[in-house]
């Protein structure tokens, strides 16, 4: 396939939330070379890019990837078995996320109405991670755990539920009792205005972000 390992480490690169200069800081690489493999290509000269194996290590490091996967895509290895990757990437809006769920081995859950997608991240990126969703109206309702305020429907404050559906069924994320209390007017706040209109949902402008969707 034309460019696999550079189109691969693209996507390894914003399924991190990194910029080209903060991919340089981490790799050590400067952010000129990195976008250059990434199109295949040395854009002074047109030669063809292909990363040492010594680099393809700096981009694993950075980047949370494997090696190995990175020298077979490269070139520099050959397996002679199909080489199955650990995870696929997936584009996710995420105005169309309920909640998000982090489990104690670092698991981070996208629960979607339907499904759920899986990624494993680094301290590093879930914490950018985090700046994400509250800068993007999820309400961190316990720790680990953020709502999507723009889709809850209904809250139980008998046992701290918020749901998902205005009949209070279906999916719902805990809310602990000091957080409800706290953020109780703005909870009813997006309620009342998420059961009148599902226009304005509409009309939010998508934020995608890149998943490292497991494999299982």
């Amino acid at each position: 396939m034309k460019n696999q390992i550079g189109s691969h480490l693209e996507k390894l690169r914003i399924s991190c939330g990194y910029s080209l200069r903060k991919a340089a800081q981490l790799s050590g690489l400067s952010h000129g070379y990195i976008r250059d493999v990434e199109l295949g290509t040395n854009r002074k000269n047109g030669s063809v890019i292909i990363p040492m194996p010594q680099t393809l290590r700096k981009f694993a490091e950075a980047y949370d990837g494997s090696y190995d996967e990175l020298m077979v895509l490269a070139g520099h290895t050959v397996s002679n078995e199909r080489v199955l990757p650990s995870f696929t990437f997936v584009e996710l809006d995420l105005k169309s996320v309920l909640y998000v769920q982090v489990d104690y081995n670092n698991m981070i859950n996208y629960h979607l109405p339907e499904n759920v997608l899986s990624e494993v991240k680094s301290l590093h990126d879930y914490m950018l991670l985090e700046q994400k969703l509250e800068q993007n109206n999820f309400l961190r309702v316990q720790s680990g755990n953020f709502a999507n305020l723009k889709l809850i429907k209904f809250f139980d404050e008998k046992y701290g539920r918020i749901y998902f559906s205005s009949d209070g069924k279906g999916k719902y994320v805990e809310i602990t009792w000091t957080r409800a209390s706290k953020y109780r007017n703005s909870i009813k706040s997006a309620i009342l205005k998420n059961n009148k209109i599902d226009i304005a949902l509409i009309l939010c402008p998508s934020v995608f972000t890149l998943v490292r969707n497991i494999n299982y």
